[in-house]
């Protein structure tokens, strides 16, 4: 009874990704290429805009004021780069 159980355990092992696995991520990858990814509405995409703009024009008033300091530049560098990423995400094609 041993062995039988040791060869069941090897073959559930072996047929483990053939069986179970692989139709699971391919159902996974199905139902997420059916979803539909919401678009963030054209006021939101407006407000942010605003935001950083703002942020970025006060992170660079801070660094005029202390132009020595590393954690105001890191931090207007990731402002920028999020309104660029944000400004190319809503002009793609």
């Amino acid at each position: 009874m041993t062995e039988a159980a040791e060869q069941f355990l090897l073959l559930h092992k072996l047929e483990w990704t053939d069986e179970v696995s692989s139709t699971a991520l391919a159902s996974k990858n199905v139902k997420k290429n059916n979803t539909f990814a919401e678009l963030p509405s054209t006021s939101d995409l407006v407000k942010l805009k605003e935001y950083w703009t703002k942020h970025i024009s006060e992170l660079t008033d801070k660094l005029s004021n202390a132009s020595t300091e590393y954690d105001i530049q890191r931090e207007l560098a990731e402002a920028v780069l999020t309104r660029l990423v944000v400004f190319n995400k809503r002009h793609e094609k």
